[in-house]
């Protein structure tokens, strides 16, 4: 592979020699940033196999974040399974903590009953009961003070049975306590159904008064962000599930740890807290634990709730998604790229950007190394390629050594979504968050964006990247190959959930 094309090759050597590499095999949480005002801390999941560390540093820093939460704490979760994260919420609201959970609905449960019984429709199931227990709370019981409120942007269903199957996950064998409401989805009525978390509604309303929310839809509230307290807040790629942390309950079990490649800031910082909850508080409908139909906010506004801070020291910006013109922003940053562009992307299809990586590596010979998730990586060159064959010639290079792009050799997701821009300089910037770099993620999901302008949170980011590029050279039929029986994968939340052929 082609060298990361820096300005003194001999720090870029030096630099690689200093960094941890026979370490990469781990969940890791570093402190940043600690000040009279402002704390940061920086955790990676590699996604390679590191057996016996347990607990996932990962999963360990979500949990103490939320056990050290003392009043109030909001959730915005594309989506949530993690044991451990689960019984953090559930403690939480059991020793008076006001927990709300905004998570994204994905699915009618009418049209996955009707569907085939492939992982899709058991991942349906088993999210439905994770949300029933935290709507239950530790007592079981609907409507006491330990619940954990919910909503979404569309009205997610209770799974009204199998019996068998709600009994195995400690549900009562009926849904009756459930509220239950009638309502139309997209046009189709819903009647007399148990509704778990309540959805955002569209105006105007039916003619016979029956209340019309919106339908789940291509966009995506693709948030995965916590605020404790209105004084901390954690934010980045990993959707707290077991998936995302350590691949599958069996994965955990045997402490494989092939969970996804994420990567995670948690910061301790009043200001920086207060912008996300205000985001927060607009989606939900209000600050308490009941929403306000009418609040004015809750559909998207772009730009209106971005802010910048400079409390920890240095310039942080936020932005909220969706909003077209928030790739902008991205673009200007790396079109003051000096030095070198690096990169980790899920999903790497914006155009825009594409070309305007390509046009520093090419007109000002900033140097550019990414790895891209291999599930993805077609499209990214389907892109590449319309913008031309020297753009695509430039990210691949004419051999696997000349190469300044990658495909990722995880057997999970490479599900990290960031990108450092002169990580080794003074000016450099980190921008990482929830959102792919993609034209949904931009123009249609619920997403928040991180600009951190600090050579401290850059070079952390670039160590990681580093670490992880040479971990990755490492063929991944090494890691683990007992996990690799796709029956045991396909199956994992039927198991989870306790389903069989019969149920």
């Amino acid at each position: 592979m082609r060298k990361l094309e820096l300005a003194g090759r001999t720090r870029l050597l030096l630099f690689l020699l200093l960094s941890p590499l026979l370490n990469a095999r781990e969940a890791r949480a570093e402190n940043l940033v600690r000040t009279g005002q402002c704390s940061i801390d920086f955790v990676e999941n590699s996604g390679l196999s590191a057996a016996a560390l347990q607990p996932n540093a990962l999963v360990q820093a979500i949990a103490d974040f939320i056990a050290n939460t003392k009043a109030n704490l909001a959730v915005a979760a594309h989506d949530l399974d993690h044991p451990v994260i689960v019984t953090a919420l559930l403690d939480a609201a059991a020793r008076g903590v006001l927990v709300r959970v905004f998570t994204d609905s994905k699915d009618s449960l009418s049209d996955v009953l009707n569907g085939s019984r492939g992982e899709e429709y058991y991942r349906a199931l088993s999210r439905r009961i994770v949300l029933e227990q935290l709507r239950r709370g530790l007592d079981g019981a609907i409507g006491t003070a330990d619940d954990v409120f919910l909503q979404a942007d569309a009205p997610i269903e209770a799974l009204e049975g199998p019996t068998k199957i709600r009994l195995r996950n400690q549900l009562p064998s009926t849904a009756r306590d459930v509220p239950r409401h009638t309502y139309y989805s997209g046009r189709r009525l819903f009647n007399d159904t148990a509704v778990l978390a309540r959805g955002m509604l569209k105006e105007p309303l039916q003619a016979n008064n029956i209340p019309e929310y919106y339908a789940p839809g291509s966009s995506r509230m693709h948030h995965k962000f916590m605020v404790a307290d209105g004084r901390s807040v954690l934010t980045g790629s990993y959707n707290f599930t077991v998936s995302g942390a350590e691949g599958s309950t069996f994965d955990r079990a045997v402490g494989a740890e092939l969970g996804h490649r994420q990567h995670l800031l948690t910061i301790e910082n009043v200001e920086i807290a207060g912008g996300y909850l205000r985001a927060f508080d607009s989606l939900w409908g209000g600050s308490g634990s009941a929403s306000d139909d009418a609040a004015r906010l809750r559909e998207p506004v772009a730009g209106h709730f971005d802010f910048m801070s400079l409390s920890c020291g240095f310039p942080i910006s936020v932005a909220f998604l969706p909003n077209p013109t928030a790739i902008h922003y991205v673009s200007e940053r790396l079109s003051h790229a000096r030095r070198s562009i690096y990169f980790e992307f899920f999903s790497f299809t914006h155009v825009e950007l594409i070309k305007k990586i390509y046009e520093r590596g090419v007109g000002s010979g900033v140097g550019v190394h990414g790895l891209i998730d291999a599930r993805f990586y077609p499209l990214f060159r389907a892109q590449a390629e319309s913008l031309g064959g020297d753009v695509l010639d430039f990210f691949e290079g004419s051999s696997t050594d000349d190469a300044r792009i990658e495909k990722s050799r995880l057997y999970r997701l490479l599900h990290t979504k960031t990108l450092i821009v002169d990580g080794l300089e003074a000016e450099a910037v980190v921008i990482t968050g929830s959102a792919n770099f993609s034209e949904t993620a931009f123009e249609s999901n619920r997403e928040n964006i991180l600009f951190l302008n600090s050579q401290v949170v850059a070079l952390a980011f670039t160590k990681s990247v580093l670490r992880f590029a040479a971990a990755n050279r490492v063929n991944r039929e090494t890691y683990c190959p007992a996990v690799w029986d796709r029956g045991v994968e396909e199956s994992e939340h039927a198991s989870a959930i306790g389903v069989s052929e019969e149920d």
